[in-house]
């Protein structure tokens, strides 16, 4: 009999543990790849034939099923050594395969399971939640496995992993614990060291400690990573900030000359930092961190693999979208698309085309493109909280999200990217009463959006 369940852990590492045991190894990769598989759909029967394509994706289907077996075999003597009843753990029967639920646990759902408690708790309670909910983040999923099935779910997990970043440095900013926010930036900084909004982010959260000098070296850091890496420089943003950080300290910077290797001058940026001045305090705005968008911001997840194929469908999504991009009407009058819908089955690639078009456009046709995940979001009515919160717009009583948000993005052209749109799509109500906050169903929520706020445009998978 099965006294503990079997722990998979999947962040950071692959591993199955059981008290004191740990077991790393594992007859090939393939058998590795197949528990994992497993582990992340333990809540759901899975076909033979889905496990023989997704895991040996390069075999015919009689080798496939072939290799599945001898898999399954190879992790029955491991999960069901002698003393574990036969199927305990590892059910099968000659269609499907699944793990038993109760008999393993894994750290992603521990994760997720987190983080959900986390949305869910009240406004007090939920710094707290989010920092227990990071302590179970260990690292990227199964790092160094390139299958095509790792990448979504590791996306996945990425960006859940940032938002919860942000929402514990936003409230521990509000609170004053300055130190221990700009640890947690750190993090936020490390996810994508070369996103310009995390970086602006962490350089806040130095001044507003009173490390002024920190905030300086950090932005030269930065300046050299993006300079090195992508040929890029730091947006009019940073710099403006960067110039106000040095100025509230007395020191000078120039973004416009060459630099040269000078004594207390930094060779990549010209910050000067001479040692006899202290750093001072700069005077943060009272506005919450991102109230206010930059010119050039972009909020999308991070993407560990590079994008290939599908040219047709992003040119035709991309023509559509295109600010400039008119249809015309009986009447002849020009409409702008300003909502697209990408739909189709789960595992389908939606999320990554919705991305990669939204990376594209953000290069010439947008002053924003932002990704807004709803997956864990439950009630139609949280969607504007849900975006304003991505843009760090704090909640300010009962004031009207979809007004804050129109204050915030401007007359500037904006695209948010909605994301797992189908499970707040409401049936028809059986008889008719008046539209309220609580009935409001996510159709009802996007046409509000888009008529209060014309500088949006909308791409949504569903």
């Amino acid at each position: 009999m099965l006294t503990q369940q079997w722990r998979i852990e999947l962040l950071n590492r692959f591993a199955l543990c059981h008290g004191s045991t740990t077991i790393a190894r594992f007859r090939t990769q393939k058998t590795a790849e197949l528990l994992a598989y497993l582990a992340l759909n333990r809540y759901r029967t899975v076909y033979r034939e889905e496990l023989a394509d997704t895991i040996w994706p390069e075999s015919d289907a009689v080798a496939g099923r072939t290799s599945l077996r001898t898999a399954l075999t190879s992790l029955r003597h491991q999960l069901e050594p002698p003393g574990i009843p036969f199927k305990c753990v590892l059910y099968t029967d000659r269609t499907t395969v699944r793990l038993q639920p109760n008999a393993v646990t894994t750290d992603v759902e521990a994760f997720d399971a987190a983080c959900r408690v986390g949305a869910e708790a009240p406004a007090d309670e939920r710094l707290q939640a989010g920092i227990d909910a990071l302590n179970l983040y260990a690292g990227e999923l199964l790092p160094g496995w390139y299958s095509d099935w790792v990448f979504p779910e590791r996306e996945r997990l990425a960006e859940a992993h940032v938002r919860l970043l942000r929402v514990v440095i936003s409230g521990l900013w509000k609170r004053g614990d300055n130190e221990i926010a700009i640890d947690y930036a750190r993090r936020l900084v490390a996810a994508d060291p070369l996103q310009d909004e995390a970086n602006i982010l962490a350089r806040k959260l130095y001044a507003s400690a009173g490390r002024s000098t920190d905030a300086l070296r950090h932005f030269q850091n930065y300046e050299r990573n993006l300079r090195e890496e992508l040929g890029d420089s730091p947006s009019p943003e940073a710099w403006s900030q960067v110039t106000q950080f040095a100025e509230a300290s007395g020191k000078t910077i120039d973004s416009r000359r060459p630099i040269g290797r000078k004594r207390g001058v930094s060779p990549r940026t010209g910050v000067s930092l001479p040692s006899s001045v202290a750093p001072a305090r700069p005077q943060l705005p009272d506005a919450p961190v991102h109230a206010v968008l930059s010119s050039q911001s972009v909020r999308l997840p991070l993407v560990l693999n590079r994008f290939f194929g599908r040219d047709t469908e992003i040119m035709e999504i991309e023509r559509m979208l295109q600010p400039e991009a008119a249809r015309y009407s009986a009447g002849g009058a020009a409409e702008r698309i300003r909502l697209l819908t990408l739909t189709g089955p789960g595992g389908t690639g939606k999320t990554r085309l919705a991305v990669e078009v939204a990376r594209r456009l953000a290069t010439h046709a947008f002053q924003s493109v932002t990704f807004v995940p709803l997956s864990e979001v439950h009630e139609p009515h949280r969607i504007p909280d849900t975006i304003a919160s991505t843009f760090m717009i704090p909640a300010n009583g009962h004031a009207d999200r979809i007004e804050a948000l129109a204050a915030v993005l401007g007359a500037n052209r904006h695209l948010v990217v909605l994301d797992n749109l189908e499970q707040l799509l409401s049936p028809v109500m059986q008889a008719p009463e008046p539209l309220t906050e609580s009935n409001a169903d996510a159709a009802d929520i996007i046409a509000q959006l888009l008529a209060r706020i014309p500088s949006l445009a909308l791409l949504v998978t569903s």
